[in-house]
């Protein structure tokens, strides 16, 4: 679908897509897959191990992390940081654009290391959460 000159019609790109919860690849920018993807349900507890983008597109997505609940509406996003444990819950259908290093694998939760990471994002002087 992607060929790096072309430009892409999402509406079309997201009506072309069967399968829920089998993401889409339509481009590439510096190393990053851009992804859209339709679901409902929900998708049980994950973590990456880098950041990951969700934009919402259409309907309600309810992410969940263990100590707090985000809830996006079309055209909100929200940028995971690498290593927070989080699930992914669609009461009705939704449309997401994702951002992903390219050959991203889910993979089961080492509880210890999420924690790690997270902390380590934490600023020692203010003890807020950094965004960067």
């Amino acid at each position: 679908m992607y060929n790096g000159l072309s430009k892409i019609n999402i509406k079309e790109a997201l009506a072309s897509i069967d399968n829920y919860w089998d993401p889409l690849t339509v481009g590439n920018h510096n190393g990053q897959e851009i992804k859209l993807i339709k679901f409902q349900g929900e998708f049980g507890w994950y973590t990456h191990e880098e950041d990951e983008l969700f934009y919402l597109l259409d309907g309600h997505l309810r992410i969940e992390y263990r100590d707090e609940i985000i809830e996006l509406e079309p055209h909100e996003f929200i940028v995971i940081p690498m290593g927070i444990e989080r699930r992914l819950i669609a009461s009705e259908v939704v449309s997401v654009m994702m951002l992903e290093p390219t050959a991203v694998d889910e993979k089961p939760i080492d509880l210890h290391e999420a924690r790690a990471n997270f902390t380590s994002n934490v600023c020692p002087s203010s003890g807020t959460k950094t965004r960067g």
